[in-house]
């Protein structure tokens, strides 16, 4: 029985180490050539976007949003497109009134889930609900 066991345990050790191992140096030039390549491609338009974005109030969060004048645009990035995004309100405060009827505070209020898709045919970004 111990023999079996070992002989099993032997093969078992065998099968881990004949996996192939990536290498580093082949890992490291492809990391270098799309670096490359995006560099190459972005250089064009990061003057076009610059002179866009300079004039905007910017605020960080999970995609950017630029504020121009009056209107709003909003940098998605790739990480967020085709993914679910559940944007959840609750109601901060309520009439005394309303109270008295048993509607608090702090209720869920028209909750959505939207999905962003990037169309690359026609250079538009649609919103799912």
């Amino acid at each position: 029985m111990k023999k079996i066991l070992l002989v099993v345990l032997l093969f078992q050790s065998m099968a881990v180490f004949s996996q192939d191992k990536k290498s580093k140096k082949k890992d490291a030039a492809k990391t270098e050539n799309e670096a490359k390549k995006d560099s190459t491609a972005s250089k064009g338009n990061t003057a076009a976007y610059n002179d866009f974005i300079k004039d905007a109030v910017t605020k960080n969060g999970l995609f950017k949003i630029h504020t121009i004048k009056e209107k709003i645009y909003f940098e998605i990035p790739n990480e967020v497109l085709g993914k679910d995004l559940l944007i959840v309100n609750k109601i901060s405060s309520v009439p005394a009134q309303i109270n008295n009827a048993g509607i608090n505070k702090g209720i869920n209020y028209e909750n959505k889930l939207i999905r962003f898709y990037k169309d690359e045919k026609n250079n538009k970004v649609w919103a799912k609900t």
